[in-house]
Parts: structure tokens; C-alpha cells; sequence
């Protein structure tokens, strides 16, 4: 008889641990360690990734005579997350930028070389200094020398089912992560 109870909650218990660990997300494929060819940490990537069977990273290239990069991760063939790494000829300040349509947006600083940043809890920009490196665009059409590097960050809005304040903190671990590395492999 004790037996029989022993079973029985055993059965139980296992039933219930399998339900509760399947309301977390699953992800059944490799989180990417590179966008744009520039390394990003797991947790920072995976954090603004959706769960799913496959991702893809897409335009990993150069793209226009200033060496302008334009990436997308893909998730399940849906768009999850798209990455712009350009040079400019200044820095602008991100109080300008509000207006993309950005939803919630806010200055932040990640430090470092970057002069002006701002997230929301859709996207994230970031000027930074940067001289080229050799074999890299030095200059605009117009002569005037690239002095800076923009990135633009922007995810899928149904991404994640995190409110915006998560979004905008995951946004800015990504930039935090990612600027270092980014700058590494774009300025000398």
C-alpha cells in the first residue's frame, strides 16, 4: 500500500516539474556568437533573441562605399534583430534621433568611446570615436573625414514578451557588450 502512494506521488511530482519547465522558452538552436562580425556575448545575444528551432545571420558583408554593415538575426525565418554599423563625418546628438519611431526612447552612457547613445525598448543608436583602420573608407564623397561610427540596433517587436523596461536593460547589456568588440574591430 505505502508503495503504491510512493508511486503515485512520484508520478505526480514528475508531471508537474515537466510542466512547469515547459513554459520556458526553448532554444533549439546555437545562439550566434558574431553579428556583423563583431563579437557579442551569449547572454547579452540571447536575451533579445526569441526561443526556436534555427537562426540565421544575414548580410554579414559591407555594404556602400563608406563600408556601411547592415546584419539580421533570424529566427525561425522571422526577423529578430537587425544590427547597422556605419561611419560619420561628426557626432549627432541622440536627442535628434528621437523621432525614428523609436517607442520610449532615453540617453543612456555605456562609456568608453562613445559620445552619445540613447535605447528604447525597440532599439538602441550610439555614436562613438573611431579613426579607420588601414583599408578601411577614410573619407566621405565630399573629403571630410570619418570620424566617428554609428550603431543602430533594432528588434522585432514581438521579440520577446518582456515589458519595456526589460526590453530597454536588455538593449543596453547588447550595446554595453557590444561596442568594445565593435570598436576593436572598426577603429584603430
Amino acid at each position: 500500500m505505502r508503495r503504491k502512494y510512493l508511486y503515485l506521488t512520484l508520478g505526480i511530482s514528475t508531471i508537474l516539474l515537466s510542466a512547469c519547465s515547459s513554459n520556458k522558452p526553448e532554444y533549439e538552436y546555437a545562439i550566434p556568437s558574431k553579428v556583423c562580425d563583431v563579437r557579442v556575448g551569449k547572454d547579452e545575444m540571447k536575451s533579445l533573441l526569441r526561443a526556436g528551432e534555427s537562426v540565421e545571420v544575414l548580410g554579414d558583408k559591407a555594404e556602400g562605399s563608406d563600408g556601411r554593415r547592415i546584419c539580421r538575426v533570424v529566427v525561425d525565418k522571422k526577423a529578430a534583430l537587425h544590427v547597422s554599423i556605419s561611419r560619420d563625418v561628426a557626432e549627432e546628438d541622440v536627442a535628434r534621433v528621437t523621432d525614428d519611431g523609436w517607442t520610449d526612447f532615453r540617453k543612456f552612457s555605456p562609456g568608453g568611446d562613445v559620445t552619445s547613445a540613447g535605447v528604447a525598448s525597440d532599439g538602441g543608436i550610439a555614436w562613438m570615436k573611431c579613426q579607420p583602420k588601414a583599408g578601411q573608407p577614410k573619407s566621405e564623397i565630399a573629403g571630410r573625414p570619418y570620424t566617428h561610427l554609428v550603431l543602430r540596433v533594432n528588434i522585432d517587436g514581438d521579440t520577446m514578451e518582456l515589458n519595456g523596461e526589460e526590453r530597454r536593460a536588455d538593449l543596453e547589456d547588447f550595446m554595453r557588450s557590444y561596442i568594445p568588440e565593435l570598436v576593436e574591430v572598426w577603429c584603430r
